[in-house]
């Protein structure tokens, strides 16, 4: 890092926590030392205030949560765009937005806002009745036959996971998509070309967000004595949807142009490896385990049985480690188009979204029941979805590092000097990047032609 982008005491302050977790988090890691270049200067005045307002706001808004008086009174569509909530943070549609734009500005930030936010809304759950007035048990109180670890605490940690990805996985992710496919031409893309497929990754992203947070905040309701889930809690996400895909589309398309435009390079801390050892894919294998059970956590508001727990564990092991040592193994037929195009992407998502429907049409819902069908469409889906998005991008990337198409490579195939050139003239360009006042984001070593 040049010292020009060498980070202040605010922001090594601020991002303290992503700064640790970066340790486990390459992405993250590259991340940080993106947003310390893009706030160096004049521009550390907005991160101070980002910094500020990931700090405040969560607090603000859990002792409003705390010491809310009784049931909003104003209509759902009306509360949904208050900065406060009642009992969950799916209530407030601000409080959402504002998450992500923390996030979007900056990850290391977005990992300071949730880190602030879980401890403060767990004191105000402890104290706050909510929907009981002034008398009853608080919302950190368990329903019956259940313990206190296994109901409201376990259901408020789901919850927090929900709001970690929409404050910090979606910008990263979105980082690294947008990135790969800008520099599939092997050359540096404008501005607008980056914010637009900034913009375009988030409002997937977004899209699919909200639209499962009213299933994945059940068990804040239905794990505690709050019962029912409110129509408030519902209202902000399930019918308002489109107001907030477009409110953080918005935002990450400004976080793409200032306070420095975005400039896409390849960062070594990414760049995949030429060939996988046996090692790197038990590493992998295990990291993509922890990812099961991470996601099952997320997903319990569905299940109300061992049986449908079952059937969800098995497609989510079956769309992660299974896939992955299923994957090199496979015939890649000739009318799957190129991997990692956006053709391939389309066809994945357009055949997983036609199953999905098709299951979503089959009777099994009951009372006791009520997401069975949903249960199996994830099962189904899930692993169908990557298969069809992944399958021959392996051989794809060994065979651009060794310039011959799938099935056709060989020791004695030419090694093209395309990867090599662009990485020269990026960091040359890198190097220099300080005097452009540019922002630059890592496109994970994905600078060959794919």
């Amino acid at each position: 890092m040049t010292e020009q982008a060498r980070p202040g005491a605010l922001f090594r302050a601020a991002t303290t926590p992503a700064r640790w977790l970066s340790r486990y988090r390459t992405d993250l890691g590259v991340s940080l030392r993106e947003d310390a270049a893009t706030f160096a200067g004049p521009a550390a005045r907005f991160f101070l205030v980002l910094a500020v307002l990931a700090v405040a706001y969560p607090i603000i808004a859990s002792v409003a949560h705390a010491q809310a008086p009784g049931p909003p009174g104003a209509d759902p569509i009306t509360y949904a765009f208050s900065p406060f909530f009642f009992q969950v943070f799916a209530e407030s549609q601000a409080f959402m937005i504002a998450a992500f734009a923390i996030g979007a500005f900056s990850p290391g930030l977005g990992v300071l806002f949730i880190a602030v936010f879980v401890p403060a809304d767990l004191v105000a759950a402890a104290v706050h009745c909510g929907g009981c007035g002034s008398a009853g048990p608080p919302e950190l109180h368990a329903r019956q036959n259940m313990e206190m670890w296994q109901g409201p605490i376990a259901a408020r940690l789901i919850s927090y996971g929900v709001l970690w990805i929409l404050a910090v996985e979606i910008p990263l992710r979105v980082r690294r998509w947008a990135t790969a496919w800008a520099v599939r031409g092997g050359r540096q893309p404008s501005v607008l070309v980056s914010a637009a497929a900034i913009m375009a990754g988030t409002a997937i992203l977004a899209f699919f967000w909200v639209r499962a947070m009213p299933f994945l905040i059940q068990p804040v309701f239905n794990w505690t004595v709050l019962g029912e889930i409110s129509i408030q809690a519902t209202m902000a996400t399930w019918l308002l949807w489109p107001i907030f895909v477009i409110g953080v589309t918005a935002i990450a398309g400004a976080s793409a142009v200032w306070p420095r435009p975005l400039r896409v390079l390849p960062d070594p801390a990414l760049a995949p490896a030429a060939t996988a050892s046996v090692r790197s894919v038990r590493r992998t294998v295990v990291r993509q385990i922890v990812a099961v059970l991470v996601l099952m956590a997320l997903l319990a508001g569905l299940v109300t049985d061992l049986r449908e727990a079952a059937v969800l564990i098995a497609g989510l092991l079956a769309a992660g480690p299974v896939v992955t040592l299923v994957l090199p193994r496979l015939r890649i037929p000739r009318w799957l188009p190129p991997a990692r195009s956006l053709a391939r992407w389309i066809m994945a998502m357009g055949i997983a979204l036609a199953v999905s429907q098709l299951i979503l049409t089959l009777p099994g819902d009951t009372v006791e029941r009520p997401y069975l069908v949903l249960v199996l469409t994830l099962a189904v889906v899930a692993p169908l979805f990557r298969l069809l998005l992944e399958a021959g991008a392996s051989q794809s990337a060994a065979a651009d590092m060794h310039g011959a198409p799938p099935g056709r490579r060989g020791p004695s195939s030419p090694r093209p000097s395309c990867c090599s050139q662009c990485c020269r003239g990026w960091r040359s360009r890198q190097s220099r990047s300080p005097t452009t006042g540019t922002r630059r984001m890592s496109s994970g070593g994905l600078c060959t032609r794919i």
